[in-house]
């Protein structure tokens, strides 16, 4: 059972501010919102643990494991998003999502064993819940976000729930708003699976694992796409590469 895959939360932040800017006695602020999100991601993992279950096997590992072995984590997800708008400058969200996740530890790097590498996967339901304080002064707007993220899903990935903070600040333009910002996310991981080796077949084996840098970076483009129906896009990169698209309506 998985209990949270290690995911950035990847929540438009500035979205609400950018309905905000677009605003005024014509356009009245609409308090809640829907969107349909699609999410990808790749994140690199720090080895913090090795287990095999074949103690012939775990005698023979060098002591530099831990440093040898890495691990590529990839998700995508597709999702449905609401949120409110407790005040002008608060906005509360949710969201839903079908995810699902494949991980690769490269335990073929540990020299002399012939070690066959690691693959995991995992599928299920992710959610993301979280509330976002905003401001805007003339066309620069910024915004703090905080989100909690949790999943319902099975297969070879276990973790705990995720915390992410992003700072974020932007400009609004005639073409759109354009923003950046940062991702804070610590995530704890554990992989278990199967490992093959000559000599002794397959073999039982844990990985543990943790964000290999806990911070990364974002850029935000949100633009009008008519009346009501917003159009926000972010590319992640850093420790977290990641690409989310979402379309949203407010009501």
């Amino acid at each position: 059972m998985l209990k949270c895959l290690p995911v950035s939360a990847g929540v438009c932040v500035l979205a609400c501010v950018f309905q905000l800017a677009w605003a005024d006695a014509d356009t009245p602020l609409k308090s809640r919102g829907i969107g349909l999100t699609v999410h990808s991601q790749d994140q690199d993992i720090q080895v913090t643990g090795f287990t095999v279950q074949n103690p012939v096997l775990a005698g023979l590992l060098p002591a530099n494991t831990k440093e040898v072995v890495k691990v590529k984590n990839k998700l995508q997800s597709v999702g449905v998003k609401l949120d409110y708008q407790v005040q002008p400058n608060l906005n509360v969200f949710g969201e839903v999502a079908q995810v699902r996740g494949k991980a690769i530890a490269n335990l073929s790097a540990i020299p002399g064993l012939g070690l066959s590498d690691m693959t995991f996967n995992a599928k299920g339901q992710l959610y993301n819940v979280g509330a976002t304080v905003s401001g805007k002064r003339d066309r620069y707007l910024g915004a703090l976000t905080y989100i909690h993220t949790f999943a319902d899903t099975h297969g070879d990935i276990e973790g705990d729930s995720v915390d992410t903070l992003l700072p974020t600040v932007g400009v609004l333009t005639d073409v759109g708003l354009f923003n950046l910002g940062l991702i804070y996310q610590k995530v704890k991981v554990d992989y278990a699976g199967t490992v093959y080796l000559p000599g002794f077949g397959a073999v039982s084996a844990t990985v543990n694992g943790e964000s290999a840098k806990k911070l990364a970076y974002r850029a935000g483009y949100q633009t009008l796409l008519g009346k009501d129906v917003y159009l926000n896009a972010s590319a992640g990169f850093g420790g977290r590469r990641e690409a989310r698209l979402e379309i949203g309506k407010r009501f």
